[in-house]
């Protein structure tokens, strides 16, 4: 019934059902890809044309939302349109970075040295808080990631307290979960090489946040298990002797 009305339609009205969620709109976008997974393939176009036209006037407040639905609903394929979208306009920094975000979860490859030039850009700003760009580096490029998080966290634990540092560490530690849980190791192993006490911060905080049991149970044991021992093995051989600074 609600899909005879277009797409437009569908989405306000689904809106309206999902207005006191207050879960972040979370539930509204799976709305959307629900109702969409059943619609024939023009009409499917038509809502992923009507979803790019709410991200880029971000009408309501929903950009987010519908960029949310583009990646679950439309995955790889979308990336083209979402780049022809983040090159065609200035857009707010809150919506560049979810536009960012949501090239690097749908793996599209042309977008990481734009990735790249926005974390260096908005590192030098922002101080102890990490764009969550920067952790999401690894969906694209392990290894950029590991330098350019390596590079930001001797920085970080450098100038700011170990609290602030250590508050984006579940950020790095989710991302990384979902591409390659040994980059948690390779990334204690390299900051080793440098400083030990950065190292030994981040496996710490690192291990701290994979007992957790929301974490084992969305990233499931196995892969949470094989981080832990890669992090207790990368930790040891860090304090051995010749191994870097300290």
């Amino acid at each position: 019934m609600i899909q005879d009305s277009g797409p437009s339609v569908l989405i306000s009205r689904l809106e309206q059902l999902h207005k006191h969620d207050h879960d972040g709109g979370y539930a509204l976008a799976d709305a959307i890809v629900e109702y969409s997974s059943r619609m024939d393939a023009e009409d499917r176009s038509s809502m992923q044309q009507e979803l790019l036209r709410v991200v880029a006037r971000d009408e309501r407040g929903l950009g987010g939302i519908a960029l949310e639905a583009l990646v679950d609903g439309w995955g790889p394929p979308v990336g083209p349109a979402l780049m022809v979208e983040l090159l065609a306009r200035d857009h707010s920094v809150p919506l560049t970075e979810m536009l960012l975000m949501a090239l690097l979860r749908v793996g599209h490859q042309p977008v990481l040295p734009m990735a790249v030039r926005y974390v260096q850009d908005r590192s030098a700003i922002e101080g102890s808080w990490m764009s969550p760009v920067l952790a999401g580096l690894c969906l694209v490029d392990k290894n950029a990631w590991l330098q350019l998080v390596s590079e930001w966290l001797l920085h970080a634990t450098a100038a700011y307290p170990r609290n602030e540092v250590a508050g984006n560490v579940p950020t790095l530690v989710h991302d990384a979960l979902k591409t390659d849980p040994a980059l948690l190791a390779a990334l204690v192993a390299t900051l080793g090489k440098r400083s030990l006490a950065t190292a030994e911060m981040m496996a710490e905080c690192t291990q701290e946040d994979l007992g957790k049991p929301w974490v084992i149970e969305r990233f499931g044991e196995s892969n949470v298990s094989r981080a832990a021992r890669g992090i207790e093995d990368a930790i040891v051989a860090c304090r051995k002797p010749g191994h870097g600074s300290s």
